[in-house]
């Protein structure tokens, strides 16, 4: 059985430009580093993952994001959950 390859460390101002360059929208950048620093990208994944463009013809989704999704949202989302 082979197993994936390791994904490569990313710093916090990495992941900011990796959702940036995904299409997903970033008014602060210093605050986007803050949030992805005490919250986790792993974490904070699962509430933008329905916000992930479809590809149709595989059925699966594409690793960008519908237009309008934003980092501070997907944040006031999490809080919401986490918070209950």
């Amino acid at each position: 059985m082979t197993s994936k390859p390791i994904k490569p460390y990313k710093s916090y101002t990495d992941q900011v430009a990796l959702l940036c360059s995904r299409g997903m929208e970033i008014k602060n950048v210093a605050q986007a580093t803050h949030v992805l620093s005490t919250r986790n990208y792993y974490r904070l994944s699962g509430y933008w993952y329905s916000a992930r463009i479809i590809d149709f013809a595989s059925g699966k989704p594409t690793d960008n994001f519908q237009p309008g999704t934003s980092l501070d949202l997907c944040t006031e989302l999490y809080t919401y959950v986490y918070k209950r």
